[in-house]
């Protein structure tokens, strides 16, 4: 797995939480 790959499915994630 690259690491841009994870850093952006993390980004993705956390926005996914953060989302109300």
């Amino acid at each position: 797995m690259s690491v841009k790959r994870f850093f952006l499915v993390a980004f993705d994630k956390k926005k996914e939480t953060a989302s109300p």
